[in-house]
């Protein structure tokens, strides 16, 4: 079984033409990184330097000094780096015992494993369609996704991507307590993938109330557990560490001071508040065209474009798996409603409106909504366009990156 999984490697490989794509928007990125400038947040530096940054600093952070609490760090702008889950510091740790905490190491680390999640959505995207080519053009759409930036920045977003393919492969194939295994893993590296846990519990709910059983509850209930052993682990750290099992929830007001609930659901359910962007985008364009302006707007109209397509492709695998009678498994669409739905509830908590859209949809939307979407994949002009979007979208992430400005 093992060789035959090689084999079918070693041959998807040959194929997958769009790697050379990803590093080519990559090195495009670099070199018109100049025109951008110097932003709020650049860093001197060699390019490898600057790239490592954001939340892959504090993932670094943690793995060399582990969690640090301030009594302050509640407030606004005063962070710390208890906000970041313990797994992937865990795998830096590890990895740097032959390798180091370079930049280099900790963006090698990165890109490795946001190649191996490529194969991870392969994999997936075969299952579900059993046709090669078209399992390739998934992993093409998946590779070149304009957050795939991170795959260079040292941030875990592959190895969440890893998590959730394997999580929702292992539920396909039956083994479910192999998917509750590797969504907890998931868990413990990044809070979006709850979300995905809270998708296997609904799914297993559904499954049991068709043939209700007294005697499967306690079983139920272990299940649910283990879909979020990473998270549970983590905060027993934090209850014994800080005495506060919580304090992670806490440390993110550094982030933004978080809304009450009516205002929170007023929030989410308005959709005049989703068009906040565009209002954002017209002050950045009226107040000049300077590099600052060109990014915000630039962030905007990726973040308004990449939530508006991830809905629209959700409505329409919605009807297709339907109409279809239920031919596609309702745990993906499932997945990417109960994820859609926890990301604009994110949202709400801190009234930031959309952001960080293409990262945090990444490892739980685009894999599970394009195997369902048929047509959309049978017109090669929708398929190249998509492929050059993104190609233009990694590159502009990678140049604003080199460049300081605030691409999280």
């Amino acid at each position: 079984m093992q060789e035959k999984a090689l084999i079918d490697f070693i041959r998807v490989a040959r194929k997958i033409y769009f790697l050379p794509l990803l590093l080519a928007s990559v090195l495009v990125g670099i070199l018109i990184s100049p025109i951008f400038g110097h932003g709020k947040y650049y860093r001197p530096g060699s390019v490898i330097h600057r790239l490592f940054s954001w939340d892959g600093l504090w993932y670094k952070n943690v793995a060399v000094h582990n969690y640090v609490w301030q009594n302050d760090g509640w407030k606004i702008g005063h962070y710390t780096n208890l906000d970041f889950f313990p797994i992937y510091p865990i795998i830096e740790k590890l990895w740097s015992i032959p390798f180091g905490f370079s930049a280099f190491s900790m963006i090698f680390l990165s890109f490795v494993l946001g190649i191996i999640s490529i194969f991870s959505v392969y994999r997936l995207a075969f299952k579900i369609t059993n046709d090669q080519n078209r399992s390739i053009s998934i992993a093409a759409i998946y590779t070149l996704w304009p957050a795939s930036y991170c795959f260079f920045t040292g941030y875990p977003t592959g190895f969440i991507n890893i998590c959730a393919a394997e999580a929702i492969l292992a539920w396909l194939n039956g083994k479910q307590w192999r998917a509750a295994a590797w969504v907890g893993l998931g868990t413990g590296t990044a809070p979006t993938m709850v979300f995905l846990a809270a998708a296997f519990c609904i799914d297993k709910s559904f499954q049991w109330l068709k043939k209700p059983k007294l005697s499967s509850v306690p079983a139920m209930i272990l299940f649910g557990l283990a879909t979020v052993w990473g998270l549970l682990g983590f905060m027993s750290y934090l209850g014994i560490h800080f005495n506060d099992p919580i304090l992670f929830l806490k440390a993110q007001r550094a982030w933004g001071a978080p809304t009450p609930f009516v205002t929170r659901l007023i929030l989410v359910f308005n959709p005049l508040w989703y068009g906040l962007p565009i209002y954002e985008m017209i002050g950045a364009f009226l107040h000049g065209t300077t590099a600052n302006t060109a990014e915000i707007i630039f962030q905007r109209v990726i973040d308004l474009a990449g939530f508006l397509f991830l809905v629209l492709i959700l409505w329409k695998s919605r009807k297709s798996s339907w109409r279809n009678n239920h031919k596609i498994p309702d745990i993906l669409w499932l997945s990417a409603l109960v994820s859609l739905i926890g990301y604009m509830w994110f949202l709400g908590t801190t009234a930031q409106n959309l952001t960080a859209t293409i990262r945090l949809l990444y490892p739980v939307m685009l894999m599970f909504i394009w195997p369902i979407c048929n047509s959309e994949l049978k017109s090669k002009y929708m398929f190249w366009s998509l492929l050059g979007l993104g190609f233009v979208g990694t590159a502009l992430q990678i140049s604003l990156v080199i460049s300081g400005y605030s691409v999280i």
